[in-house]
C-alpha cells in the first residue's frame, strides 16, 4: 500500500454505490471512523454528513494523499490518523459508527480478520453500528457464475485477499 501505482479501487461506479450504500447509515450526530480508509476519498464524503469523521489509515502513502487533500480543502470535522484495525485501543468506545470497505479482506488470516473485528466493536459505543463492506467467498462464486453465464471472464481474486468465509 506504499507504492504510489496501487489503487484499491478502480471501478468509479462501484465506489459511488459503496457510499450511497454507507452514507444511508449515517446522521447528523453520529462520531464516525472510517477504519482503513486509503486516500480518504469516500471518508471526505462521509464527513459532510456527519458530526465528526475520523480517517484511520496505516499506509503513510495513502494517510498522505488524504493529509494533502484535507489540506487543499479543509473540512473542520474531518481529522485523519496514523492506525492500523489491529490495534484501535485509543479509540475505546468513541464512535457512533465504524465502517470498513474492502479492509478485513487485506488481512493474512481468520484469527486476524477476527481480532479486527473485535477491535472495530471495542471502538463502538454502546448501541453503535458498524457498517462492513468486505467480499465474501459465497459473494465471489455468485458474482463470477453470473458473469460466465452473460460470456465474461471471471474476476480473479487479488494474491493479497483473503475472502470472508462464514
Amino acid at each position: 500500500w506504499e507504492d504510489p501505482a496501487t489503487v484499491s479501487l478502480l471501478d468509479r461506479n462501484m465506489r459511488e454505490l459503496e457510499v450511497g450504500f454507507v452514507s444511508g447509515y449515517l446522521d447528523a450526530d453520529h462520531d464516525i471512523a472510517d477504519v482503513g480508509c486509503g486516500d480518504g476519498r469516500a471518508t471526505r464524503r462521509y464527513a459532510t454528513l456527519v458530526r465528526s469523521c475520523v480517517g484511520i489509515e496505516r499506509s503513510d502513502h495513502l494517510r498522505g494523499i488524504a493529509l494533502a487533500e484535507l489540506q487543499a480543502e479543509p473540512l473542520s470535522n474531518l481529522d485523519f490518523r496514523a492506525g492500523d484495525v489491529l490495534d484501535l485501543g485509543e479509540h475505546a468506545g468513541a464512535f457512533d459508527l465504524v465502517v470498513t470497505e474492502r479492509v478485513l479482506i487485506n488481512l493474512p488470516s481468520w484469527e486476524d480478520q477476527q481480532r479486527a473485528i473485535e477491535q472495530i466493536h471495542s471502538a463502538l459505543r454502546a448501541g453503535g453500528t458498524y457498517v462492513m463492506l468486505e467480499n465474501t467467498e459465497d459473494g465471489d462464486r455468485a458474482l463470477n457464475d453470473l458473469r460466465t453465464r452473460v460470456g465474461l471472464k471471471p474476476i480473479p481474486q487479488h494474491w493479497h485477499n483473503l475472502f470472508l468465509d462464514w
